[in-house]
């Protein structure tokens, strides 16, 4: 059955301008014609004013309109007509006004659920200019228009939207699965039909909260809990992640950050956090102690009565005060321990500003310092899926971590590497090795970096007959921030001769003319003696066979060379 061409062009920006022919006369029946016929029904003006019907009567001739251009052969016209038109009306005064039902849009935009709220919307219109931003890295112009099939709003597009936008991959009428938006423009309680004459808010969507929703969910808020995205799905600059599911395949020792200025900042491990705290400690101690010291000859206090300060002064002076305050008189007792009380609150209160001075001049002040721990996240694969499984990884940074977040990993158990099987691991990869130490460098400051140098070996190697024993040490390079005022070194040279355990090390390019493994310990590394409470089972096996093997066959010899081959490396890497 053919549809009509006046049907076919409905649209939503149009809808409410559409008019039927009346068979009985010659006028037309448009939203003026039914906000009238809606009054005649019973309908208080007041709440079904000419705005209200005129939003209504868009929203129910378009999705009319909908169903006889796409189904034509079930609706043979039959649905857009005067008749449901109106009985679409009546419905939803009886739902709104009567009993008090509010659409998602309505809700939201009155303060009475928040915006970041499941739902789903349909995409109703889209502003001409954003057309012609097409290939522009901005999404600040670039919005559309949302419809609960109550009312509408306004939606701001972000940067990965917007190129979906320009693809093709949205358009008018399709339904969008939200979660996790934000409103802009919103301060207080507003009626959907005021916020489309003001054109100011706008809902704001990201890439990683929107979804393509089924074309026969229903509009409005969702019920059942939102599917999480897919790992591989998120988008770098997509914005918040609502919800996703991942394997722990590893957690990070806590570091700490501290706030230096406005742009400059410091990342500590456990062990420099504690050291820092005891130098701070030790700095502040100090200062305190030298401001007591200039503050405590200070007796001048001119706010009091004069004769307050004139028996503090005496008394003061005197060589047997005692005495002296034998002799005074009541009331001259009263005036002194007045002024004293006066006098010693004025010396504490200046004590407590001289030193907070002193303190904050020297740097001394209060620590903006926050702990946080990394996660290193994998995405999980479906069983039945068929392709070639490739699990995008993620670091994930939690701010604040508590004791009450058990996390726990459950991919990958730990094992301690050997030098032996060094090559078979790939270059930018982490590993765990227990190793002893045979020497430690000197720190130094390369660029904005603090650096230091470790020779390690564990004795899985034999050495050659040649004597060479470069290639049977890993060079293990620690660096940190050199805007870190910690004079210590990051690694102190007391190890020497210790077996140590270390934790998420980077392995890097191979020293070819030395002929020896290279790594980096960075902010996320740690290391244990094989003593420590902490140190990790996996590490303690491979520990005590290391430290067997020291005592049994390692050399002063190799000490020696192991610092011939330092200077030789250090001169070569600095």
């Amino acid at each position: 059955m053919a549809v009509p061409e006046h049907v076919r062009r409905i649209k939503s920006s149009n809808a409410d301008k559409y008019a039927f022919g009346d068979v009985s006369s010659s006028s037309v029946v448009g939203a003026e014609t039914f906000h009238q016929m809606l009054a005649e029904s019973g309908a208080s003006l007041q709440c079904a004013s000419r705005e209200w019907v005129t939003n209504h009567y868009r929203w129910i001739v378009w999705k009319l309109a909908c169903y006889e251009t796409y189904y034509p052969a079930k609706c043979r016209g039959n649905f857009l007509t005067i008749t449901n038109v109106l009985q679409e009306l009546r419905y939803r005064y009886e739902r709104e006004v009567n009993h008090g039902h509010c659409s998602a849009i309505k809700r939201i935009l009155s303060g009475d659920a928040p915006a970041s709220s499941m739902m789903v919307l349909c995409i109703s219109a889209i502003n001409p200019e954003t057309r012609e931003t097409h290939g522009s890295d901005s999404g600040n112009n670039v919005k559309i228009e949302l419809t609960d099939g109550w009312y509408s709003i306004n939606a701001a597009l972000d940067v990965m939207l917007q190129k979906q936008l320009n693809a093709g991959k949205l358009f008018i009428g399709q339904k969008l699965r939200i979660l996790g938006a934000r409103l802009s423009g919103w301060s207080t309680p507003t009626s959907p039909l005021e916020a489309a004459i003001s054109n100011t808010i706008s809902l704001l969507l990201n890439i990683n909260g929107t979804y393509r929703a089924h074309w026969a969910d229903r509009l409005g808020f969702c019920k059942e809990v939102g599917v999480p995205l897919a790992l591989n799905c998120i988008k770098c600059n997509g914005g918040p992640v609502p919800k996703t599911l991942a394997g722990i395949t590893r957690i990070y020792p806590i570091l700490y950050k501290e706030k230096l200025g406005e742009k400059k900042s410091v990342v500590r491990s456990e062990r420099m956090e504690w050291r820092m705290i005891e130098l701070h400690n030790q700095r502040q101690g100090l200062i305190c102690e030298y401001q007591g010291g200039i503050n405590g000859v200070d007796s001048q206090n001119d706010t009091d009565s004069k004769e307050g300060a004139k028996l503090f002064k005496l008394l003061e002076s005197a060589a047997e005060p005692d005495f002296l305050m034998a002799d005074m008189s009541m009331e001259e007792l009263n005036c002194f321990n007045r002024y004293k009380e006066k006098f010693e609150a004025a010396m504490e209160k200046k004590m407590e500003k001289s030193v907070a001075k002193a303190l904050e001049d020297a740097g001394l002040g209060e620590r903006d310092v926050t702990p946080f721990m990394r996660i290193r996240l994998v995405g999980l694969t479906s069983l039945s899926y068929d392709g070639h499984p490739n699990p995008k990884e993620a670091i994930l940074t939690i701010w604040n971590p508590t004791e009450t977040q058990k996390i726990l990993p459950f991919f990958n158990p730990r094992k301690s590497m050997s030098l032996l099987d060094l090559g078979e691991i790939p270059l930018g990869s982490e590993f765990d090795m227990a190793a002893y130490v045979v020497y430690v460098g000197n720190a130094y400051t390369d660029v904005d970096q603090k650096k230091q140098w470790v020779f390690v070996t564990d004795g899985s190697l034999q050495y050659s007959d040649s004597g060479k024993i470069a290639n049977r040490l890993l060079a293990i390079s620690f660096r940190t921030s050199s805007m870190d005022d910690l004079h210590s070194p990051l690694i102190s040279h007391n190890l020497v001769g210790s077996v140590v355990g270390f934790c998420n090390l980077i392995k890097r390019a191979k020293d070819v003319e030395n002929d020896m493994w290279v790594c980096e310990a960075m902010e996320n590394s740690d290391y244990f003696l094989n003593a420590d409470a902490a140190c990790p089972s996996h590490l303690k096996t491979s520990s005590g066979h290391i430290q067997i093997w020291a005592n049994l066959s390692f050399s002063k010899s190799v000490r020696s060379l192991s610092i011939i081959y330092y200077i030789i490396f250090y001169q070569m890497h600095r």
